[in-house]
Parts: structure tokens; C-alpha cells; sequence
């Protein structure tokens, strides 16, 4: 028994380093030994002491030896089908009489079928006191009958009570577990929910969505749920074995009202002697007015008239006409007013004075994923400038190219783009534009 260095039974919590050096999905209770040997078992000693004594630098760092008189184990729940890594720093002792290279044994044995998923022997020969981090890797085959493994050290190469210090010791999935869904659904619809990277089969879920759920908790794999309330909750998941709890994943979500507008096409047409603009709602939720509002700098707009909303949930078209056309280039936009006066502005839309609508086209598919396409037939050949902009009237996308007279096909890349409803304005050499809506799940 060694004399000089004295059991230590004090426990302290470093709290921010301890949360600031550990994974998120450790599954290692009590890794960096902060509440002492909590969750730990051992069929030798324990030992526990700040990694000062045994010739570190900090006082505060709790560390455990392993040598010939201590070993440490613990048990922990899995996921069958699942690659996991081990993972702990190491450190010979430098204070007092040590070996020259001390080692430990690691082991990760299969609690129901004893199978040695990992038996190990690392050696350590630093003359300064240093931890470095050592990784194995091993999976649990989908048929396994392993509900838990246990983690083992034990002393290698070693027949003193002087040996090699351990600290942070780790085990996770090799893939991060994370919920997947709408981080911002929409109150009375339904979304869905799963867990990405667990396995196909084998995996128990216990869902809790919290206030104003329907349903308040699920144990199916992909739950479908709705909130009856806006405003900002955490759902959880359980995951487990069947024998155990392995794991709980969070996902923070705001869950809101929906878009009073959806607004999916926009357009102006030039008449002999007037304009005619037209606009088609998806669905409309709280919707007391459009506003049309008109500039001839694209800056400064005037109100020319007001369209009373439907409030429906079906496909509308609107139409109104400007009979007191200006001269040059016109700007028009809608404002769209709610019952509660909040208001959302539309894109703006230009027309020059001229008789006819160069640019058509068609979006596909709507609403889009990765790719939007979009087919439009340009009258007259030469620069066209297409231009994505969100409901804010931020624009998100654009591009200038030449394209020939007649038939032409672009390609918009929407997978860096947040769900949403967004505008496409398309300008041809003329100046005449197009504005279309898509939205981007």
C-alpha cells in the first residue's frame, strides 16, 4: 500500500469545465470523476485525488489512478445496430517512484452476451505530466442481445501502486443523434417529427411535447403533432432498449401563427391605356385589405386604391386596374393590412409604357426542396435579371444572363434558403417584369 499520498474524499463540481470538454450524448455517468466515484463500481479500490498530486498542474481537476491495487468499471445502456467510440485521457504518474512505462488494460464487454467488443492494452512513457486522448471504436451488430456493455481499466505492465492517471472517460454513438422537424411549425397543423442516425429497429421512443399538444407525448417513431398555442417550448425524446433508458434528445421550437397572405402570383399588364394588376392568394388568415401602392422611382409610394380580402382558404385571383397610368416606368406593390393593422409588403413589380407582356413562365416544383426551375418564354432576346427575394424584400438570389428569344429554362438553387414563402421577379431587356411566389419546405 503506498503511504505518501492520502485517499481523498473531497468532491468538487467544476461545473463550467465540466460541461465545456464533455459530449453532449456522453452516456459515461460521472465522467471527469467531479462527484466522485458516483455511477462507478469496482471490484479492486478506488482512488481519487486532484491531478496536482500525482504531478499535474491543477488542484481542482479530479482525476482516478489505476495501478495495481485500483480499477474502476461501469455499465451503460446501448442502441444494438450502433458504431460507438471510447474515449478518456491518460497520463503516467510523475510524482513518486513510477515505472518507467505503466499501462492499463481497457475493456468494453457485452453485458448479456460477453462478447469483448474492445480489450486493450495502452502503455504510458511520458516524463511530463501530460494527458492525451485515446478513441476505440466498436459496434453493437443490429442482432445483438446486449442491452448494455460495461466499460473496464485495469492495471497492464504494472506491479506497483504508482501507475497511470485517468480522467474524462467517454462513450457516444459515433453519429449524433438529433431530433429532426419544423423549428418553427405552424399552430392547428400538423408536423412531423423523428430522430435522425438511430437505428432502423430496436429503439423504444417516448416523445413529450408539453403544453398545448396534440398528442401531448408519442411512442411512435415519426409522431405527427400540433400545438393549439403559439409561443416558444422544448420537446424531448427518450430513447431507450427496451430494457433501459439510453438517451434523451431536446429540440427547442417556437411554434407560430400562419402567414395571413400567401400570396402566389403577382403580375402588371399594360393596356392602350391603362394597367392592370393581378394577384392570386393561396389561402388567407386575418386579411382586412390589400393597399396597391404606386411610385415612379421605386422609393416613394402613393396609395391608388383598396381591395377588400376574402379570408378564405381557397384559391382567390384579385384584379385591379390603374386608369391614371404614369409616363416611363411604374412601380406597384401590395400592402397587405391584417385586423389587427400589422402589415406585410408584397414584392415590388415595374412596367414601362408599352402594350404587352414579354416574359411568362412557369415554376416547378412548387413548392421546391433543393431546385426550383423555372420556364419562361422571353419575346425578345438579350439580359435577363432574375432576382429571389424573400416576404421582407430581402433579396436572397439573383443573376443577370443572356438568354435568346423564345423558350428558355433557368435553374435556382433553394437548399441554402430557410422554409419559406419567396418571390421571383424576372426582368426582361425591355425592363417589362414578372413577379412569381414559391415557397421552399
Amino acid at each position: 500500500m503506498k503511504t505518501n499520498v492520502p485517499y481523498c474524499v473531497v468532491i468538487i463540481c467544476v461545473v463550467s469545465l465540466l460541461s465545456a470538454r464533455l459530449s453532449a450524448q456522453n452516456l459515461v455517468t460521472n465522467s471527469g470523476f467531479s462527484s466522485g466515484f458516483t455511477g462507478w463500481s469496482t471490484n479492486c479500490t478506488y482512488e481519487l485525488n486532484s491531478e496536482a498530486v500525482y504531478g499535474g498542474n491543477s488542484s481542482t481537476n479530479m482525476t482516478t489512478e489505476i495501478d495495481m491495487e485500483r480499477c474502476i468499471n461501469q455499465q451503460m445502456c446501448i442502441l444494438s445496430g450502433t458504431t460507438y467510440t471510447l474515449s478518456f485521457k491518460g497520463s503516467r504518474r510523475t510524482s513518486g517512484t513510477v515505472p518507467a512505462s505503466p499501462g492499463i488494460t481497457i475493456k468494453v464487454t457485452g453485458v448479456s452476451s460477453g462478447t469483448q467488443y474492445i480489450n486493450v492494452n495502452k502503455t504510458y512513457s511520458n516524463t511530463t505530466f501530460a494527458f492525451t486522448t485515446q478513441t476505440y471504436s466498436f459496434t453493437v451488430p443490429a442482432n445483438s442481445a446486449d442491452k448494455k456493455v460495461n466499460i473496464e481499466f485495469l492495471h497492464y505492465n504494472n506491479t506497483t501502486t504508482f501507475g497511470v492517471i485517468l480522467d474524462d472517460i467517454e462513450l457516444y454513438s459515433s453519429a449524433t443523434f438529433s431530433i429532426n422537424g419544423a423549428a418553427a411549425p405552424t399552430y392547428n397543423i400538423n408536423s412531423t417529427y423523428k430522430v435522425d442516425n438511430v437505428p432502423s429497429s430496436g429503439v423504444i421512443y417516448n416523445w413529450n411535447f408539453v403544453d398545448n399538444a396534440t398528442p401531448l407525448t408519442s411512442t411512435a417513431a415519426v409522431p405527427s403533432v400540433k400545438w393549439s398555442t403559439k409561443g416558444p417550448r422544448t420537446i424531448t425524446v427518450a430513447l431507450g432498449n427496451g430494457s433501459c433508458s439510453v438517451t434523451t434528445l431536446s429540440k427547442a421550437i417556437v411554434v407560430d401563427g400562419p402567414l395571413p397572405v400567401t400570396l402566389t402570383d403577382f403580375r402588371v399588364t399594360n393596356g392602350n391605356s391603362n394597367v392592370q394588376l393581378s394577384w392570386t392568394t393561396q389561402q388567407e388568415n386575418n386579411n382586412r385589405h390589400f393597399v396597391i401602392e404606386r411610385s415612379s422611382d421605386g422609393y416613394r409610394f402613393d396609395s391608388i386604391g383598396i381591395i377588400a380580402g376574402t379570408n378564405t382558404a381557397v384559391v382567390h385571383h384579385y384584379v385591379f386596374t390603374d386608369k391614371n397610368t404614369m409616363s416611363g416606368t411604374s412601380y406597384y406593390r401590395l400592402r397587405q393590412v391584417d385586423y389587427d393593422n400589422a402589415t406585410l409588403l408584397s414584392a415590388i413589380v415595374t412596367v414601362s409604357a408599352r402594350n404587352s407582356d414579354n416574359t411568362t413562365a412557369q415554376l416547378y416544383p412548387n413548392p421546391a426542396h433543393e431546385v426550383l426551375y423555372c420556364n419562361f418564354i422571353n419575346s425578345r432576346g438579350g439580359t435577363v435579371t432574375m432576382q429571389v427575394a424573400s416576404t421582407a424584400g430581402i433579396i436572397v438570389w439573383q443573376q443577370q444572363k443572356e438568354y435568346s428569344a423564345g423558350s428558355n429554362k433557368a435553374v435556382i438553387a433553394t437548399q441554402s434558403l430557410t422554409r419559406g414563402i419567396y418571390y421571383l421577379q424576372i426582368a426582361d431587356a425591355s425592363g417589362q417584369q414578372t413577379v412569381r411566389t414559391f415557397s421552399v419546405l
